[in-house]
């Protein structure tokens, strides 16, 4: 048991913790902070600050080890880790990254569409041509991309209906209320349908990851297996992985266990996922987490 007493008065290396481990003697200097004088052990209400972050501390670590099986999703990289062990494969697929990029085009129409709301400047036009070009280069590539023929030609009209609006604001030299309306009627159809493949394809490629992994997993880590979404990447793959784990423990009929982190690394992630999980923790009823 590790008690005050146990701290030596002088803490020269780790020979002065005889008989306690690693973690101990570490969970200890957290306590105590001899080396550095910042705690006064005669001060209960500083001692007993530091006897709970020392005892936070251990506890998260003690349920780290109970977490079981984890994936995070972090860019296009997911990463399988239990305990000390990690893997990672790129999941998201190339299709998906070309789809993404050629919506940038759209999309920038509708940003545009807030930030000239006032009128169109020189500057702005030639922003606009610029975007155009863009377009049009994009138009003239389609066919190179590597998307199936269905994907390509729904691509291809999606640049064309935005070369079209890019055109009629130039002529017009303003964002006319019908040009805006007529192109958002014939883009949102686009999108949303791409909005469905690009949910197939994430799905398709999550299914044959977590397949090729499965062998790894014991049953009562598939039924319980926590998924972490990290933060980082379009609030539409975020909202598509979300979903992918939802179902997936739906349809093992085990409980949901799917975080959103904010983290700038698998590590990270992995420990704010320690955090959520140990403030459910059903103790908490009687004993509020803070972290």
């Amino acid at each position: 048991m590790i008690s005050l007493s146990s701290v030596p008065s002088q803490v020269t290396s780790v020979d002065s913790f005889p008989g306690l481990s690693t973690e101990e003697i570490g969970s200890l200097l957290d306590l105590m902070q001899w080396q550095r004088g910042k705690c006064d052990c005669r001060d209960p209400l500083t001692s007993i600050s530091h006897l709970h972050r020392s005892l936070h501390q251990q506890a998260c670590r003690a349920y780290a080890r109970r977490l079981g099986t984890v994936v995070v999703l972090k860019g296009d990289k997911l990463t399988l880790a239990n305990g000390d062990f990690r893997t990672s494969a790129q999941v998201v697929p190339e299709s998906v990254r070309t789809i993404d990029s050629i919506e940038h085009v759209p999309l920038s129409v509708f940003l545009m569409l807030e930030c000239y709301a006032d009128g169109i400047s020189e500057q702005s036009e030639a922003l606009i041509d610029q975007l155009r070009t863009q377009a049009m280069m994009l138009l003239t590539q389609l066919g190179s991309l590597g998307l199936t023929e269905d994907l390509t030609a729904r691509q291809a009209e999606l640049l064309a209906t935005t070369v079209q609006f890019l055109d009629d604001v130039l002529t017009c030299g303003r964002l006319d209320a019908d040009i805006v309306a007529s192109f958002v009627m014939q883009s949102n159809p686009l999108l949303e349908q791409n909005q469905a493949d690009v949910s197939r394809l994430m799905f398709a490629a999550f299914d044959d990851q977590l397949s090729l992994w499965k062998s790894t997993f014991t049953e009562f880590d598939w039924e319980h297996l926590r998924a972490v979404v990290v933060q980082d990447q379009s609030e539409r793959r975020e909202r598509i992985a979300v979903e992918y784990f939802l179902r997936l423990h739906r349809s093992n009929e085990g409980e949901s266990h799917v975080y959103v982190e904010v983290a700038d690394d698998v590590e990270q992630a992995l420990l704010q996922l320690r955090r959520s999980a140990f403030a459910s923790n059903p103790a908490e009823e009687f004993s509020p987490f803070h972290g």
